[in-house]
């Protein structure tokens, strides 16, 4: 898929002073709606599992259902019903299973995702299929099979300490059309939806996003964040009037102040975008930061409304041990995965190069004369 530029805005939504609860803190993102694109309610709800175990012969069986598919899009709020189970296994077999599908056309004018997956996917899958060429040094399980399996492990945002509490106290905003969430004043979450009605739907269910274990761990440790103050200059404010814009244009300063120090690795930089699908001029996609294994890098998915205007966004902080493969397998892609190259690339022994693939959990793709006695 092309990969292009995109300079990552917050065209068409305004930041809000922040709220704080504890550890917590939210910026609200405020702004008009998408109009012509609308999130379908009705399908951001929980999931279920359902087991059914045995047959009559005694030969073992699992059915297993998953509700619902994910999140809809749609031209309008007036969107047909859609299907909001999905099955495999038995059942599987005689009905369609949108909710197995990483992206899937729901219906005419719609869209079904399933939140961060379609950024996920793209993680997991990049260099997914290794080298093209049988070049030496590699295992043959690599040349066969590539790196599969590639796993990631992630955990419920549910498990950040006091985050359903603050997101039961913090107050929605009337044209508020997403948020910018920040534990300890470090960005862990971001989502924008097309309508502040949409909003109100999905705004406890940050709970259910996907985190990287360890920054649940460092939540623990997290300081207590202030909520800060607005200070005005007296001059020139002579009445009401007066004083109300000055309050405004303070507030308005500060939130952005927020979004220029705290979310400075996210708003305002250059990403890797991969648009995915097109929906009447709307473009879904997914984009990457970067890989910088010592800076914060997030990826994310996000749909692009004309003129510019973020019609949905949903990230995922990377983890460092996450960025240190990424970066690791960038390197490798970008020498054409020739050994030789990569290890005068690194100024490594054989000894050495074995280590590095080692500490990435990356040794058994080299063949076994590279991963043999460690001090040749």
């Amino acid at each position: 898929m092309a990969t292009e530029s995109l300079c990552l805005t917050l065209t068409g939504l305004e930041p809000a002073p922040c709220q704080v609860w504890r550890t917590v803190r939210m910026l609200p993102l405020i702004g008009a709606p998408v109009e012509e694109l609308r999130l379908h309610p009705l399908c951001v709800k929980g999931h279920r599992t359902v087991h059914h175990e045995g047959r009559p012969e005694g030969r073992r069986t699992v059915t297993t259902g998953f509700v619902p598919s994910g999140l809809v899009f749609a031209e309008s709020a007036a969107l047909a019903t859609v299907a909001t189970e999905a099955w495999m296994g038995e059942m599987g077999e005689a009905l369609e299973g949108p909710g197995l599908l990483r992206l899937h056309a729901a219906r005419d004018g719609a869209l079904r995702i399933l939140p961060q997956q379609v950024a996920l996917d793209g993680l997991l899958s990049r260099h997914f299929g290794g080298t093209d060429t049988a070049r030496a040094g590699w295992s043959t399980g690599f040349l066969r099979g590539g790196l599969s399996p590639r796993s990631i492990t992630l955990t419920e945002a549910s498990r950040l300490p006091g985050l359903a509490e603050a997101l039961a106290h913090f107050e929605l905003l009337p044209d508020q059309r997403g948020m910018m969430l920040f534990v300890g004043d470090c960005l862990m979450g971001a989502v924008v939806t097309p309508h502040p009605d949409d909003y109100r739907v999905v705004h406890a269910s940050t709970v259910c996003d996907l985190l990287a274990p360890v920054f649940v761990d460092w939540s623990l440790r997290a300081p207590t964040v202030q909520a800060g103050a607005i200070r005005l200059d007296s001059e020139g404010i002579s009445n009401l009037d007066t004083l109300e814009a000055a309050l405004g244009a303070a507030r308005r300063d500060w939130a952005m102040t927020v979004v220029e120090g705290l979310a400075s690795r996210l708003i305002g930089r250059t990403v890797s975008f991969t648009p995915l699908r097109t929906l009447r001029g709307h473009r879904l996609g997914r984009f990457v930061t970067g890989f910088d294994p010592g800076s914060e890098e997030h990826l994310g998915e996000l749909i692009l409304s004309p003129g510019g205007r973020l019609g949905y966004l949903k990230i995922l902080r990377l983890p460092p041990e996450e960025l240190r493969k990424a970066a690791f397998l960038e390197s490798l892609a970008a020498l054409d995965w020739d050994l030789v190259k990569v290890q005068e690339s690194m100024g490594l022994d054989r000894g050495g190069l074995r280590r590095a693939f080692a500490r990435q959990g990356l040794a058994w793709m080299l063949a076994p004369e590279e991963v043999g006695d460690a001090r040749a």
